[in-house]
C-alpha cells in the first residue's frame, strides 16, 4: 500500500496488475478494492515482460513521482509518444508486491477465491503470483 496525495486529498492505494487482450501488462491502483486510477496504457510498440507506458498526465499526473519515491516504479529510461503526450516506459519493482487471490467472504465467513469461487487455497496464491509477476532484470 502506498499513500497518494492528489490535489483533492490523499487516497491509500495498492497496485494491482493485469493484461491488455495483447497481454502487455496492464497496471491500476485500487483503494479499498475499489478502482482509483488506470496508470498504464495499451501502446502499440513492443515492450519487454513487465514493462508498461506510464499514463503521467491528466488525472494521473504526479503519480509516477510518488510511486518512484516509495520504491514501486522504476523508470526504463525510454519513452513512447502517444497523441501529444510522451509516456516513460516503467516496470514495477519486487516491492510492488503482486496482487494476490482475489477473495470475498462466503455466508459464514470463510474465504473463498473470486477466480474460482472455492474455498481460498494455496493453489490459488500460487496462480495470483505466477500471473501477476512481471519477469525482473
Amino acid at each position: 500500500m502506498v499513500l497518494l496525495k492528489t490535489s483533492h486529498g490523499s487516497a491509500e492505494v495498492e497496485i494491482v496488475r493485469g493484461h491488455y487482450q495483447d497481454g502487455k501488462l496492464a497496471v491500476q491502483l485500487e483503494e479499498r478494492g475499489e478502482l482509483y486510477a488506470t496508470v498504464s496504457a495499451n501502446v502499440p510498440i513492443p515492450l519487454a515482460d513487465g514493462e508498461f507506458a506510464f499514463k503521467n498526465y491528466s488525472e494521473n499526473e504526479g503519480f509516477l513521482e510518488q510511486l518512484i519515491a516509495a520504491g514501486l516504479v522504476v523508470e526504463t529510461g525510454r519513452w513512447v509518444q502517444s497523441g501529444f503526450v510522451h509516456m516513460p516506459i516503467c516496470r514495477l519493482t519486487q516491492n510492488a508486491s503482486p496482487t494476490g487471490p482475489r477473495l470475498e467472504a462466503d455466508k459464514a465467513g470463510w474465504p473463498r477465491c473470486i477466480e474460482c469461487r472455492e474455498e481460498y487455497e494455496a493453489l490459488c496464491e500460487d496462480a495470483a503470483w505466477e500471473s501477476s509477476s512481471p519477469a525482473q532484470p
